[in-house]
């Protein structure tokens, strides 16, 4: 390729990956050490490789597919935004009716058109790894395989269940607030923000697939009935204080990510009380809701991000409990969507169910040297060491070695 075809990241925002990680006597410049084990595989951003994309938005377009060939009769179909993705209170919703508002409302827009042009470029991704998967040998998926399950192994020297954490998230906060300070609004479908954006849906506007970060033109859509609340920043800091005096009692370390999420090291609590982490939860969540008169769930586990997605998972006013036994830990993992690990969100979830169909996490393990061939270690750079030297990297360390014996067993 000729140095005039490649652009630079500033020039070019598309990214494609190479075709191989394994060493290439023809190819020019270092070589990657044949057995060099990847931090995880799961932050598999592609290595950066710079090419010219489509200038035009015909050419776009074309690429990314028009709506009507997208979806057939059924456009909305293939529109996803950030609007669409499930929250909490919404597993009943028509998600297809919520698509088709969005995009029916968004049609014509700066925002839509900037879509579309997104979408046509991870189509153009999608193409691209697929035309290096198809180029894969065998020899170079034993390779990579055995790549694989040397970090497997790695990380299975290093499992650490000493630990006992808890997550713990305020229940629609700023709208349960509101409902608290004016009782009126009790079983009304709730917006805190405005027309413009909503910050916050309560559980009962979420039954309509209104949710946060969504404008509120179109919630209103969605739910001619939501009213609308401005928000008051600081009431909900005056009862975030109060949450966190509850949670001094039991970590007095914790920290907080938000007003109304924080994490907790119960491990010591647990030791000294001779209680369990589920008592632990319980009783933080009562203490909680005596102080403030809100709810809020609770996921405990073994570490901090498994922590985080436990205590989605019984919402609203809920718990759940993870054993810290590798078992019940490695099963639990295995079942979760890959959205759930952070790092891997709307754009890469697409890529990697469209090209190698993974949706879960086995999934994942199951297509390691696939992965390991595809994806690049080196640019995810300073943020895997980041949570290598936070402790941050349980998650996905668990993912990673749910048991060689299932990785071994995997067809490619």
């Amino acid at each position: 390729r000729r140095s005039s075809d490649l652009l630079s990241p500033e020039d070019n925002p598309l990214t494609v990956p190479p075709l191989l990680n394994a060493p290439n006597p023809g190819r020019r410049g270092p070589q990657p050490a044949p057995g060099a084990p990847l931090h995880f595989l799961l932050l598999f951003a592609p290595r950066r490789v710079w090419a010219r994309p489509p200038t035009s938005t015909a050419a776009m377009s074309s690429a990314a597919g028009t709506p009507s060939d997208c979806g057939g009769h059924r456009p909305w179909q293939s529109y996803h935004t950030a609007y669409t993705n499930a929250k909490a209170g919404m597993e009943g919703v028509d998600r297809e009716k919520v698509q088709k508002v969005i995009y029916e409302m968004s049609k014509g827009s700066k925002y839509f058109e900037n879509e579309q042009k997104k979408e046509a470029i991870t189509k153009l991704k999608i193409e691209h790894l697929r035309a290096q998967c198809a180029k894969l040998t065998d020899n170079d998926i034993s390779h990579f395989q055995k790549v694989a399950e040397k970090k497997i192994l790695e990380l299975e020297a290093s499992r650490d269940l000493s630990k006992i954490w808890l997550h713990t998230d305020m229940d629609a906060f700023y709208a349960a607030v509101e409902t608290l300070e004016n009782p009126s609004l009790k079983g009304k479908p709730l917006a805190v923000g405005s027309m413009s954006m909503i910050a916050t849906a309560s559980y009962e506007a979420r039954k309509f697939g209104v949710r946060a970060a969504m404008p509120g033109f179109i919630g209103c859509k969605l739910c001619p009935d939501l009213v609308f609340v401005r928000p008051n920043f600081g009431r909900y800091t005056h009862y975030s204080g109060l949450a966190r005096k509850v949670f001094q009692r039991y970590d007095p370390n914790f920290f907080a990510t938000s007003l109304d999420e924080a994490y907790l090291d119960i491990t010591e609590v647990c030791s000294e009380r001779g209680i369990t982490g589920e008592e632990v939860a319980s009783e933080l969540r009562d203490a909680v809701h005596q102080e403030t008169g809100l709810t809020c769930s609770a996921g405990v586990a073994p570490n901090r991000m498994i922590a985080k997605v436990c205590s989605d998972i019984n919402k609203p006013n809920g718990q759940f409990i993870l054993p810290n036994d590798r078992d019940a830990v490695t099963t639990f993992v295995s079942t979760l969507p890959i959205r759930k690990i952070g790092g891997i969100g709307k754009v890469t979830e697409q890529m990697l169910h469209q090209v190698l169909g993974i949706s879960t996490c086995q999934e994942m393990l199951q297509k390691g040297a696939f992965l390991c061939a595809l994806f690049s270690e080196g640019s995810t750079g300073p943020y895997v060491n980041y949570t290598f030297n936070c402790s941050m990297s349980s998650f996905q360390e668990a993912i990673l070695y749910l048991s060689r014996s299932r990785y071994q067993k995997s067809s490619f």
